[in-house]
């Protein structure tokens, strides 16, 4: 399911390519990872969508853009792990820690393919509680 609508190449170069920067805090977009019960489960990314101007620009014509406003997206690796409200619960986590750790955040615009009912599904649920309560976020 994740692999329709997270369009990056699997092998070893393509993630240190695309994902390695970041794991080193050379890039703008920082790395979580989402864990219940102290095992991981998923990956949550968190991005000032002024550091890349290109999407900007791409963003505008749909929808304002606001000075600071973030940026996330996410997915849940493990099957087993999906429809438990962990995605709901994962994306209130981080935006919660964003509002603390990005003061000049007033906004967070998740752009989603109109096709991935599911994301926009998980998006605007509220999270169950129990999964609120067990999901950390780790990284950054």
């Amino acid at each position: 399911m994740v692999a329709r609508w997270w369009n990056h190449e699997r092998s070893p170069e393509a993630v240190e390519r695309d994902f390695g920067p970041s794991v080193d805090g050379d890039d703008a977009t920082e790395l979580f990872l989402a864990c219940a019960d102290d095992q991981p489960f998923g990956l949550i990314q968190r991005y000032s969508i002024d550091a890349y101007p290109e999407y900007v620009e791409e963003l505008t014509p749909v929808c304002p853009v606001p000075p600071g406003a973030l940026s996330m997206d996410y997915l849940i690796g493990e099957p087993q792990m999906r429809g438990q409200g962990l995605g709901a619960a994962m994306v209130t986590t981080l935006v919660a820690e964003s509002w603390a750790c990005c003061p000049q955040a007033d906004d967070v615009i998740v752009p989603v393919s109109a096709g991935n009912y599911h994301y926009i599904y998980r998006i605007e649920r509220p999270p169950v509680q129990e999964a609120q309560a067990v999901v950390s976020v780790t990284g950054g």
